[in-house]
């Protein structure tokens, strides 16, 4: 017997994705696969999923589900052992949109929904529940999920969907090294869905738990931030369009710091150092109407993006006051 493969990305808008699996009560005998963008492409944008979860082209699935990830579908299907297999796919990356278009040169895929204004789990929830009557607790979950990945940040929502993401972060486990994404996840989904199970009939609100995690959580913010802000010492530079943008670096907290710095700085967009795992990744956000897509080596959405860079470049881009240019 077959069954049903799930794979979706890690943040919150991915895990979001999942919950509504889990609410569906569709998650039974589903295998669940959780990927980040360097499990996709290498540093030289080569397509090296099958090489880091071989598994999911090597076996026969009853369906493959993709939720929050921009995916080049043409080279996925084509290294697929089983090429019958049908595909549902919920993205609201540019790239997954450009593929709407070429949608008929692949009949394996039977659900292919695809917005720019919708986040994935959005995407999904709505395909999931369409005409269903859905508890008010969960519906708001995915309302604060959609805010946040599409980084609404002049929503009423903004702020609570803020802290739901803070809140995530507090139940991963990153220190277990040998665990698969999935499975660092699982302690988030379970409070999640525990959650949506005893509020029953209530409207979305954080616990007391919750509440004492957040606060946590924005303790070392501040203290990320002030490290961040020691760096950046107000140098703000102009790149070649006139358009104002700095560059500071951070383990962790990239999203809150930049945010931070867009408003202090009154800066277009400003580019983050990831020095997590090793040096290469970044992190871009803008205020809104600036799109960083726009520029080199970066891809996500309108106001937030990422990307790689090797080492001599990141160097320029961080230290020596080199721009990323425009694509």
């Amino acid at each position: 017997m077959f069954i049903p493969l799930r794979i979706s990305h890690s943040d919150l808008d991915g895990l979001g994705a999942v919950l509504v699996d889990y609410f569906a009560k569709t998650h039974f005998n589903t295998k669940f696969i959780i990927i980040n963008y360097d499990d996709i492409r290498d540093e030289s944008g080569e397509f090296i999923l099958h090489q880091t979860h071989p598994e999911i082209f090597s076996n026969r699935w009853q369906s493959i589900t993709i939720t929050d990830i921009s995916i080049p579908i043409d080279i996925f299907i084509e290294k697929l052992e089983y090429k019958d297999i049908p595909i549902r796919w919920f993205d609201h990356h540019p790239p997954s949109i450009e593929f709407l278009d070429r949608k008929e040169e692949f009949p394996t895929i039977e659900v292919m929904e695809h917005s720019g204004d919708l986040c994935g789990a959005k995407l999904y929830y709505d395909w999931m529940f369409r005409g269903k009557r859905v508890r008010a607790v969960f519906r708001e979950f995915i309302d604060l999920v959609n805010t946040y990945d599409l980084w609404r940040q002049d929503s009423d929502l903004w702020e609570m969907a803020e802290d739901m993401n803070r809140f995530l972060t507090t139940q991963i486990d990153y220190k277990n090294k040998n665990a698969t994404t999935f499975q660092k996840s699982v302690k988030f989904l379970d409070w999640m869905c525990n959650k949506f199970e005893y509020a029953k009939d209530k409207h979305f609100e954080f616990s007391d738990y919750e509440k004492s995690k957040i606060l946590d959580v924005k303790a070392r913010e501040y203290s990320y931030l002030k490290k961040a802000r020691e760096e950046i010492n107000n140098n703000v530079m102009t790149d070649s369009r006139g358009f104002r943008y700095a560059v500071f670096s951070s383990p962790a907290k990239i999203s809150f710091i930049a945010n931070a710095f867009l408003k202090e700085l009154n800066l277009d967009y400003i580019i983050g150092v990831n020095t997590y795992k090793g040096l290469g990744r970044i992190s871009v956000r803008s205020r809104k109407g600036y799109n960083v897509n726009d520029l080199m080596d970066v891809a996500g959405h309108e106001c937030a993006g990422g990307g790689s860079l090797y080492p001599d470049r990141l160097e320029e881009v961080w230290h020596k006051g080199k721009e990323l240019g425009y694509k």
